[in-house]
């Protein structure tokens, strides 16, 4: 129960939130309406009476005018509140800081390489179907920080990162030194320093002409295409270390383009014969597809013609990683010797003059 007052004097109560008739006797104006819990209050004033009318001195008494007007902007302010925040809600859910659409920021352009694959394409018209080609210079600026050059006292060639700190090689181009005598040397670019470092021997293959060797460093290795299908005709190009003879020094990293001519078969092993440029000291090195993955290894080139070229497929390199990655948690020590004591032989037997 609610008790009522109207202008300072009691007149009744309010019963389940609605004012009952009140009997009024000589007052022609109600101006203000008073309310309590308590019969002898303390009163507060509820609002003025406007919406009420007088039949024989009884006023019929509704809401008061001003609580009503009041509610009513509560509820309109409130509903604006709501409406502003379900517009910056979906706007969030659309767009990104920058206002642009998610569904083209998330549309990303793949370099196939992990340094290339957070550019973004802004354009809202780009089909997301379309193919974009990497950039020829970005590839090779890119494989070029993962080709070193191997050196020892006698020989010299070139090999690349196959997986993290792990280099393939050709198997010749270390066949004539000592472990400890090789250093493998990573050639500067534009965002790294020269490196060079001690490597380890994991695995070695006379036949195929092939050796991996542990190296610490902190960059990237290539990929290598280890499902690769043969494309004759096919745009590719190595990067190398050839000597320029005489004596008069090497090419760093050097870079030579060409195709993928045909597939031949020597002694038995399968390779990709290529029409490209090599020289002594491009052994071991990449040969790269214009996606920047590695399709094969340099390893022989024709004695009597120029621009004629062999590497090994890129599956065979892959499954011979696999073997030396085993060989890693072996006895590196016992390879290490077999291998030196083959130098050994080869030495002794080239000392005496006996081919």
């Amino acid at each position: 129960m609610i008790y009522v007052k109207l202008n300072g004097i009691k007149m009744g109560a309010m019963s389940n939130g609605e004012l009952i008739n009140l009997q009024v006797n000589n007052c022609d104006e109600v101006s203000e309406i008073h309310i309590s819990q308590y019969q002898d209050g303390p009163w507060r004033i509820l609002g003025k009476i406007e919406n009420s009318y007088k039949e024989n001195n009884t006023y019929s008494i509704e809401k008061s005018v001003q609580n009503k007007k009041s509610s009513n902007l509560n509820v309109v302010a409130l509903s604006i509140i709501i409406l502003v925040l379900s517009v910056m809600l979906i706007y969030l859910v659309v767009f990104d800081t920058k206002g642009v659409p998610k569904d083209v920021e998330n549309l990303k352009v793949e370099l196939k390489n992990e340094e290339k694959a957070d550019k973004i394409v802004k354009n809202e018209n780009i089909n997301k179907d379309q193919i974009i080609q990497p950039v020829f210079e970005d590839i090779v600026e890119l494989s070029d920080k993962s080709v070193v050059m191997i050196k020892g006292k006698k020989s010299m060639g070139t090999g690349f990162l196959v997986a993290n700190n792990i280099v393939a090689t050709n198997k010749h181009v270390i066949n004539k030194e000592n472990i400890d005598d090789l250093t493998v040397f990573f050639q500067a670019t534009k965002t790294t320093k020269d490196v060079n470092c001690k490597p380890v021997l994991l695995f070695e293959d006379d036949k195929i002409d092939i050796a991996f060797l542990r190296v610490e460093s902190d960059r990237l290795p290539l990929s290598v295409d280890s499902d690769y299908i043969f494309k004759k005709g096919q745009p590719i190009f190595t990067i190398g270390n050839p000597g320029l003879g005489n004596d008069q020094g090497f090419l760093k990293n050097a870079l030579s383009k060409g195709v993928i001519s045909t597939k031949t078969s020597v002694n038995g092993l399968e390779y990709f014969q290529l029409g490209i440029s090599v020289n002594p000291g491009n052994s071991g090195g990449p040969v790269i597809d214009e996606q920047g993955k590695v399709v094969g290894m340099v390893t022989l080139k024709a004695r009597m013609a120029e621009g004629v070229a062999l590497c090994i497929p890129p599956d065979l390199i892959m499954f011979l990683c696999a073997k030396a990655k085993r060989q890693n948690g072996g006895d590196l020590e016992a390879i290490k010797e077999k291998h030196n004591k083959a130098i050994e032989i080869y030495n002794l037997i080239e000392g005496l003059g006996i081919r």
